[in-house]
């Protein structure tokens, strides 16, 4: 993976290509997205006004999953703080790199004939003032970290409202499905009851079509709160109080076209931002553990300035003060962040260990999402259509009955629901790698795993 500090030079080259000199918010933004490679980032409070445009556009188009990321990564308030983290780990960093003040002391005394004693002293800490570039050279790798974990949480975000958007998608067909499988529903309790009504059908039969009425409306009621829930999800991850009303439906699940990422496990360890933050750790330490070593042997030594007045006549001498490290040299520091070092090496090999495996997981996973949703549009769909097709057929020409031709009906729409499950399972996994070859791990969740095909495959009899 690229260094986070070599990117520095290529966002200079191209700011001042673009035409002007970022602002230092600007700089880091720029930063945080070329290591996320997402969409353009909120830009700062200084661009608010352009920003509230870009997302009025963006509202006002219809839904998509990268409009959808684009518009949170401009308004969402947890991403923007954490841009400001990135720029407060720069001011702490800053400050470790100015030298200390010098000291000035004044010390009055009663005075003789010649009128009041005056005492002047200026000291500065020489030691102090050289072991700077160390210090600010250890500081400089919590400030890429910072940078690191911000793009970090960048593309955690945008796997989020991705797989937000899909739910959304999702929530919308299997609600469309639901007003289908009530209507399909209802005719049959409706054609049942006008049977029991002329005699030719049990009370049982008819208490049965009763119950599935009611089982129908509530799985209704279940999808409208699902559809309902999604909104509010999305909208809370975009920085809305509410989805825009033009994004009445959510975008539609594409079927299962592309193959599957084999070098994904490559690509997750080789861009990981984990694995990145983990060595500018260990740089850190590193550097500490040198400042530590520094400072330890370097005697303490502080220099200055001392002049005095008793009576009418200044004297004036240097002072010099040194602190002999006889005794302490700083021995538990050093020993600290050694073991803190080996400590995280420890921690970068097991999590290297750790993304190589959860990519082979994901791959595996994603795998049998895409063969279960190939399952559905290539045999379980086709086949179920197939039934609905024959049994209309065996009605128009009265040799089944409409209870037969009902129940063929909604076997197909509960076909239909368990491939949106599918797909929603396939869609979200994808994401889910996308976000691992960005370099961040994500968990798809159990909507990503494999639907259950067996679900109601045998329908009511």
């Amino acid at each position: 993976m690229k260094s986070v500090s070599s990117l520095w030079p290529v966002l200079v080259v191209s700011g001042l290509s673009a035409g002007c000199a970022p602002g230092p918010f600007l700089r880091e933004t720029q930063q945080v997205q070329l290591l996320s490679r997402e969409a353009p980032l909120w830009p700062g409070p200084d661009a608010d006004s352009s920003t509230g445009k870009r997302v009025e556009e963006l509202l006002a188009q219809p839904l998509t999953a990268d409009g959808a990321v684009e518009v949170s990564l401009l308004n969402n308030r947890t991403l923007r703080a954490a841009l400001h983290s990135v720029r407060s780990a720069q001011g702490r960093a800053q400050q470790q790199a100015l030298p200390p003040n010098p000291e000035l002391e004044v010390v009055l005394r009663e005075g003789g004939e010649g009128g009041p004693g005056v005492e002047v002293t200026v000291e500065y800490e020489l030691t102090h003032a050289l072991l700077v570039p160390l210090r600010a050279d250890a500081a400089r790798f919590q400030t890429d970290a910072q940078r690191v974990n911000a793009a970090a949480a960048v593309v955690r975000h945008a796997f989020q409202v991705r797989a937000a958007t899909i739910a959304l998608g999702a929530s919308e067909r299997k609600l469309a499905l639901a007003h289908q499988l009530l209507d399909s529903t209802a005719a049959g309790q409706e054609a049942a009851a006008a049977i029991f009504r002329a005699g030719n059908a049990s009370e049982l039969e008819l208490a049965t079509r009763d119950a599935a009425l009611e089982t129908a409306r509530a799985e209704l009621t279940r999808a409208d709160v699902d559809r309902v829930r999604s909104r509010l999800a999305l909208a809370n991850l975009l920085g809305l109080d509410r989805l825009p009303e033009a994004w009445v439906a959510g975008p539609a699940l594409d079927r299962v076209a592309e193959p599957e990422d084999p070098g994904l496990e490559a690509r997750a360890v080789e861009s990981s931002l984990e694995l990145e933050q983990r060595r500018l750790k260990l740089e850190q330490l590193s550097r500490i553990a040198r400042l530590h070593r520094v400072e330890g042997w370097v005697p303490a030594v502080t220099v200055g300035v001392q002049a005095e007045r008793d009576g009418p006549r200044w004297g004036a001498g240097a002072v010099v003060k040194l602190g002999l490290p006889l005794i302490d040299r700083s021995q538990g520091k050093i020993a600290a962040a050694v073991a803190d070092q080996h400590a995280e090496q420890a921690r970068l090999e097991a999590e290297q260990l750790e993304i190589r495996s959860g990519a082979r997981a994901l791959h595996a996973q994603l795998r049998a999402c895409s063969a279960v949703a190939r399952r559905f549009e290539e045999g379980i769909l086709p086949a179920r259509r197939n039934v609905f097709r024959q049994a209309l057929l065996q009605y128009n020409a009265m040799q089944l009955g409409i209870f037969a031709l009902l129940q063929a009906q909604r076997e197909l729409f509960t076909t239909e629901s368990a491939y949106v499950d599918a797909l929603q399972g396939y869609w979200t996994a994808r994401a889910a790698a996308r976000a691992l070859a960005a370099g961040v791990r994500v968990d798809a969740g159990r909507e990503a795993g494999p639907a259950n095909t067996s679900t109601n495959e045998q329908g009511e009899h």
